[in-house]
C-alpha cells in the first residue's frame, strides 16, 4: 500500500481543517445553548472567544496581562476588552489597592459562553472515545500533548 509523504504543506491543510471544524462543532452545540440566554454570543470572533477564556482561566487578570499573553500592543486589548464589555461579556473592576489597574471578569454571559464552549469540548473528545481504541486515544494525546509544549 502506497502512502504520500506528510509534507508540511499538507500538515498545515489537516491542522487547519481540524481547526475550522472545531470551531464549526463549537458552534453548533453552543448556539442552541447561547441563543436565548446571550444572542451576543452569534457575533463573537475568535479571537474575542480566545479572550474570555483567558479571562476565565486567571481570575483578576488585567488588559496588561492580556498583552502578555497575546504578545499584542495595549491598544488591540484596549478595543476587544471594549467590545467585550458592551456586549455584556465582561466587567472591569478597579483594583483595591492601585485605583490605576483594572481586574477583568467574565459576567454571568460571559460565564455562560464559557460553560458551553467547554460542553463542546467534552462532546468533541466523548466522539473522539467512541472511534478511537485507547491506545490511539494515549497516541494522539502524547502527540498533542509535544506539540502543545513546543509552541
Amino acid at each position: 500500500m502506497f502512502t504520500d509523504r506528510i509534507t508540511t504543506k499538507k500538515l498545515a491543510k489537516q491542522l487547519s481543517r481540524l481547526s475550522e471544524n472545531f470551531r464549526q462543532a463549537f458552534s453548533k452545540n453552543s448556539q442552541a445553548k447561547c441563543k436565548e440566554s446571550s444572542p451576543s454570543f452569534m457575533h463573537l470572533t475568535l479571537t474575542q472567544l480566545y479572550y474570555i477564556r483567558a479571562i476565565a482561566s486567571k481570575p483578576s487578570i488585567t488588559s496588561s496581562d492580556l498583552s502578555k499573553v497575546f504578545d499584542v500592543q495595549r491598544p488591540t486589548v484596549t478595543n476587544i476588552v471594549s467590545r467585550l464589555c458592551k456586549a455584556g461579556l465582561v466587567i472591569r473592576q478597579q483594583s483595591e489597592t492601585d485605583r490605576r489597574v483594572f481586574h477583568l471578569a467574565l459576567t454571568d454571559t460571559g460565564n455562560h459562553i464559557m460553560e458551553a464552549q467547554e460542553e463542546s469540548c467534552k462532546r468533541i473528545a466523548a466522539t473522539a472515545e467512541k472511534i478511537f481504541t485507547q491506545e490511539e486515544l494515549e497516541t494522539y494525546y502524547e502527540l498533542n500533548d509535544r506539540l502543545l509544549k513546543s509552541l
